[in-house]
């Protein structure tokens, strides 16, 4: 879909840029002709206006045809193309998950039969690189025949105005001049438009930051640390809710866990007046463009028996749908310790054996997902994957796509009071362990599931990746070599 959508913005970029460029240059003419008929040739000094309105017909039909364009890129790719791609998918997953049983190993390390695959990919591959290249001359002939009409509507211009007694030179500068910055500005503009349109790799991309394109949810706490001998206490939350567009349809969750050191835990559903917390101030159904929604409430932190050496956790979570939209889910949390509180920093590897095949900012998605907040590793590995960490199950994926990631679980947990999440992806399909699913506490080296390379992957490996931690020492027992490395020799991490 991304892909179809920036080949449609920069057709419809290009079209609508030569359409306009050929408008706002005719209307210069006729307003320049004009003017030379009244007053007898003495206009010359306008000249200029015709590749100004030349340009300004550009940038606005590169522009209207780049939003155009991508409209119906979007279309093609999605319901046209992305159904052919889950087939595809989905009989690529079949053909890996046969030939594992029958070879045991992966469909990367075969002999034979990879080797028919693989030719047969081939021939696919031409087929498809000769329709692209039919396409793309089709798009040539199509640019070539408007640099055609172009040039004839530019032999007129001259023309017309050079027997209207304004000198060629004169003419000839701005005109030439449109004629060269009307592929210049198609491209920038083009280029600009489609890329507003979407971020590469936003598919792969999981967890809310609490800050999206329709609205902004934030959640502070009145206090970040309490002594256990400062006890009793309150605890003042406050939500605000911002919205970017009209909001309405508006559901507000909030929930407040409290995890002891013992690995015990509870949630707190009242607050200090024991109302119910939940929806937080009675919640909201709509919110104008602009505007804030706030509230505050307060829970008592009262009983040592409750509290002592603890984690409180205050999650909210937002679904809005703006006008005429899909419905938008973020979140926020904050976190306040009491005392000495539970340590679920991750420490050791995912797999009992494997390298470091790619570094936090060693692939290009790796480097979106780390300015994103998801710093990752990938693990080239074989048998089963593990949690390092105690914590709670979030999400779990049995998908041989899953956006990109396949099979994937996530795990969130409190590292030194610091919430944070854990991502484990790329799984064999229908290879989860029963015991990991969402909501379940979870053990230090608990199985998780196998490792393959479902999803957008070449060959088996974990992506592992962080959410709220850095992708370094001492949440991993040993940092790549460099942080953009991408093989085994320029990581050097092996165990």
């Amino acid at each position: 879909t991304m892909v179809s959508m920036g080949v449609g913005a920069g057709i419809g970029g290009a079209i609508g840029a030569y359409t306009g460029a050929i408008i706002g240059s005719t209307l210069g003419t006729l307003l320049v002709l004009g003017c030379a008929f009244v007053t007898g040739g003495a206009c010359a000094f306008l000249a200029p206006i015709i590749p100004a309105m030349g340009f300004a017909g550009a940038a606005i039909g590169a522009v209207v045809g780049a939003f155009v364009g991508a409209a119906v890129g979007y279309v093609v790719g999605k319901y046209i193309v992305s159904p052919v791609q889950s087939v595809f998918t989905e009989g690529w997953a079949v053909t890996k998950g046969g030939f594992k049983v029958v070879t045991g190993g992966p469909v990367e390390v075969g002999g034979g039969i990879p080797g028919a695959i693989s030719g047969g990919v081939s021939t696919v591959g031409s087929f498809i690189g000769g329709l692209a290249s039919t396409l793309w001359n089709g798009a040539v002939g199509v640019a070539g025949s408007a640099f055609g009409g172009l040039a004839s509507g530019l032999n007129f211009v001259v023309g017309g105005l050079t027997s209207a007694g304004i000198p060629t030179a004169a003419v000839a500068v701005p005109v030439i001049g449109t004629a060269v910055g009307i592929p210049v500005v198609a491209t920038v503009v083009g280029i600009t438009v489609a890329t507003s349109f979407f971020s590469p790799q936003q598919d792969a991309v999981i967890g809310g930051t609490g800050d999206n394109e329709i609205f902004t949810i934030s959640k502070t706490a009145s206090d970040g640390h309490f002594e256990n001998d400062e006890l009793p206490q309150e605890l003042t939350y406050t939500i605000k809710l911002t919205a970017k567009a009209n909001l309405s349809n508006i559901s507000v969750n909030d929930k407040i866990e409290v995890r002891r050191k013992d690995g015990s835990g509870f949630e707190v559903n009242r607050d200090t007046d024991s109302k119910l917390i939940n929806p937080p101030c009675g919640g909201t159904q709509t919110l104008a463009a602009g505007t804030d929604w706030t509230c505050q409430f307060t829970i008592p932190v009262e009983s040592l028996t409750n509290f002592k050496d603890s984690v409180i956790t205050n999650t909210v979570t937002v679904t809005a749908s703006p006008q005429g939209s899909a419905p938008v889910t973020d979140g926020a949390f904050s976190v306040t310790t009491v005392g000495k509180p539970p340590i679920g920093c991750p420490n050791g590897w995912p797999t009992d054996h494997g390298y470091i095949s790619g570094g936090p900012e060693g692939s290009d998605i790796h480097k979106i997902e780390s300015s994103q907040g998801w710093p990752a590793i990938d693990i080239a590995a074989t048998g089963m994957t593990y949690t390092t960490f105690a914590g709670r199950v979030k999400t779990v994926v049995n998908d041989s796509w899953g956006g990109g990631f396949g099979t994937y679980v996530t795990i969130e947990a409190d590292c030194d009071g610091k919430r944070f999440e854990a991502l484990w992806s790329h799984m064999a399909l229908d290879s989860i362990d029963p015991a990991i699913k969402v909501g379940a506490e979870v053990g230090v080296h608990q199985l998780i599931g196998e490792v393959d390379d479902t999803g957008e992957s070449e060959g088996n490996h974990v992506h592992y990746a962080f959410n709220g931690l850095e992708m370094k020492e001492p949440y991993i027992p040993q940092n790549p070599k460099s942080d953009n490395c991408t093989s085994k020799e320029t990581c050097d991490v092996e165990w």
